[in-house]
């Protein structure tokens, strides 16, 4: 696993690097008029969200109700204002990927009762991607002991490793102690945070048998070795040239969902590798791009702060356009049917706009007409959505808030 790595990182550099740097030409734009009428329809399905009690329903009837509502109301959100057709729109909220949510909340909750609704969020969205390459691997959808555990894996050791006020010295004994578990070694946890850590690499080990699925773990060695590299990325002391920003970049998100990958299918076919890591790859550069005002102010390194704001960040974003469309090709190398077409056009129409959506959220740093380039292509104004999103933390159709409805299986 860890030349195939190496071969994958070495390829997706290369990508990176022949990516140019001018304009892409994309498919569709959007007038003044068509944002407004989209930002209406918006506001009224919000609206239609926001319709609940403010307490947990008690029985598993009003449980089962309001789970329905909610996502029946989405699915009219995602076919009228995203443009999901039928058989899209059937995998999205297909009753095995709405079950699947459910479950991992109700788990979360048991598993860790302390546990931040923020923080079942961003593991929940783990969850549905990993349901969609069960969609692409022609496997059942449901949740597995793996991903459940390798989805909380993000909140209990990511986010803590990415934490500037934890010492690197604590890190890096953490990260030992954390590498030893993963390569089976019974290793005695620190403290209830790297109990919480061990105990889900035991749920992984009680579906994945370490002799017959060696790669499962090989793969969580890669992510976490990744992990450790970007440290770097943060406590640089300021030596900016001697970091491999791009290289440790790519490599983190690549092996991510290699990982996720092997966590849900045992084996992977050498093509379907170079998919995940490539899709890891460009999630990763979508993630830094829309957190390019934290990032800066934390002093992390990432390919859009690596120069301190001292240039427009056109000519990258342009690369990680062309970049997409790299990534997106090797999709070819899943089987076809009725089922994994469908994710296929999913993931190739939400690559362009995660990606105008993350720029719009990083706004400032583009010359005024990349600007104007970028908001001709977004479905939505940008002054808008971050006005939706300043409002949306606090309302009853925040995520967090909406999980409340999912706190038990209610069947």
């Amino acid at each position: 696993m860890y030349t195939r790595t190496n071969q994958l990182l070495h390829l997706y550099s290369r990508l990176w690097r022949e990516s140019a740097a001018v304009p892409p030409e994309l498919p569709i734009t959007f007038t003044p008029e068509q944002q407004q009428r989209r930002e209406t329809g918006l506001d009224v399905f919000m609206e239609k969200l926001s319709q609940r009690p403010g307490t947990a329903p008690k029985t598993c009837p009003d449980r089962l109700a309001a789970r329905q509502k909610f996502f029946t109301t989405l699915r009219e959100m995602a076919g009228s204002l995203l443009g999901f057709d039928q058989q899209q729109l059937d995998v999205i909220f297909s009753p095995d990927a709405t079950q699947s949510a459910a479950d991992f909340v109700a788990q979360a909750r048991k598993f860790d009762p302390e546990i931040k609704p923020a923080d079942i969020y961003q593991a929940a969205r783990n969850v549905w991607a990993m349901n969609g390459l069960q969609y692409l691997l022609g496997l059942k959808v449901e949740l597995t002991p793996s991903i459940f555990a390798y989805s909380l894996l993000y909140p209990y050791s990511d986010n803590y490793l990415d934490d500037p006020a934890i010492p690197v010295t604590v890190k890096s004994k953490f990260n030992d102690r954390f590498g030893r578990r993963i390569n089976g070694e019974k290793v005695k946890p620190a403290n209830t945070h790297e109990q919480r850590v061990f105990d889900l690499i035991a749920k992984i080990e009680g579906q994945w048998d370490r002799r017959r699925f060696p790669l499962v773990y090989e793969s969580l060695i890669a992510i976490h070795i990744a992990q450790i590299k970007s440290l770097a990325l943060l406590h640089h002391n300021g030596s900016v040239q001697s970091v491999d920003v791009t290289g440790i970049s790519l490599e983190k998100g690549g092996a991510s969902v290699l990982a996720d990958g092997y966590l849900v299918a045992g084996t992977l076919a050498e093509e379907q590798e170079e998919f995940m890591f490539g899709y890891g790859a460009f999630l990763q550069l979508v993630d830094d791009l829309q957190d390019v005002r934290e990032d800066k102010a934390m002093g992390l390194l990432t390919i859009f702060t690596k120069n301190n704001g001292t240039m427009p960040l056109d000519a990258v974003v342009n690369k990680t356009f062309y970049f997409s469309q790299k990534v997106m090709r090797s999709l070819d190398g899943f089987a076809l049917n009725g089922k994994t077409e469908p994710v296929k056009k999913i993931l190739r129409e939400s690559a362009l706009a995660l990606l105008i959506n993350a720029a719009g959220r990083s706004i400032d740093y583009f010359t005024p007409e990349y600007q104007t380039m970028l908001q001709n292509h977004s479905p939505y104004r940008f002054s808008y959505l971050a006005e939706k999103k300043q409002k949306l933390s606090n309302s009853k159709t925040s995520p967090s808030h909406w999980l409340q409805v999912f706190a038990e299986r209610g069947n």
